[in-house]
């Protein structure tokens, strides 16, 4: 559901959370989160465990504070002033259009 990392040719579940790495999400939910969450978050990412705990607790306060909807939405964003820059380029519009396609291929993939 919200973050995924490598492990050799396999992927773990909320990778990120257990190894406290300080993402786009948890700097949104540290921004928009209340004094309990960024205390209840800052114990979590003090702990180096592997415990299923950690992600639950983290993965609760992402879902409280609407994080996946905050990412999505400075994904949009930054791609709308991706392509307006793209846009005032001065080149041929096939010359844009293999940058146009990357782009939406990245915001269409899952993980």
């Amino acid at each position: 559901m919200f973050s995924v990392t490598r492990l050799s040719s396999v992927k773990k579940h909320a990778g990120d959370i257990y190894e406290n790495k300080k993402t786009v999400l948890y700097l949104l939910a540290r921004e928009h989160g209340t004094e309990e969450e960024r205390k209840e978050l800052d114990y979590w990412y003090s702990k180096k465990t592997d415990n299923i705990d950690k992600v639950y607790g983290v993965e609760k306060i992402f879902r409280r504070t609407r994080v996946d909807e905050k990412a999505l939405r400075l994904i949009e964003k930054h791609n709308e002033i991706g392509q307006s820059y793209l846009a005032k380029i001065d080149v041929p519009e096939e010359k844009k259009k293999p940058f146009s396609e990357l782009a939406n291929y990245l915001l269409r993939r899952e993980s």
